[in-house]
């Protein structure tokens, strides 16, 4: 803010927003969903083949992982079939991804 005072001027700070630190991310969201037909085979390409490795090397050590794949894979499409919002859809995919790699990884 520049404030002039009979030929005296002063620059005074002004303090940064806290909007400036967070994510935006509705721009995401926007381009998303209106990809919705482009990333709906995306998705489920990455969540059945994923789930599927996953329930191969789950079935031989435990029926309860196995439903927890199943279930969380089986989320997935049901999402994409019901055709949910994509912020939802996109949530169930990082969850069945992430239990999908935790499984391989334990």
């Amino acid at each position: 803010m520049n404030t002039t005072l009979n030929s005296l001027v002063i620059n005074a700070a002004v303090p940064k927003t806290q909007a400036a630190r967070t994510l935006n991310l509705s721009a995401f969201w926007q381009a998303l969903e209106r990809d919705r037909f482009g990333m709906t085979p995306v998705f489920l390409v990455l969540a059945a083949c994923l789930g599927g490795f996953a329930a191969a090397v789950t079935v031989q050590y435990s029926i309860v992982m196995l439903c927890i794949v199943g279930l969380a894979t089986g989320l997935v499409e049901v999402m994409l079939i019901a055709v949910a919002p994509m912020r939802v859809t996109f949530s169930f995919l990082v969850a069945a991804v992430v239990i999908d790699l935790f499984v391989f990884f334990s």
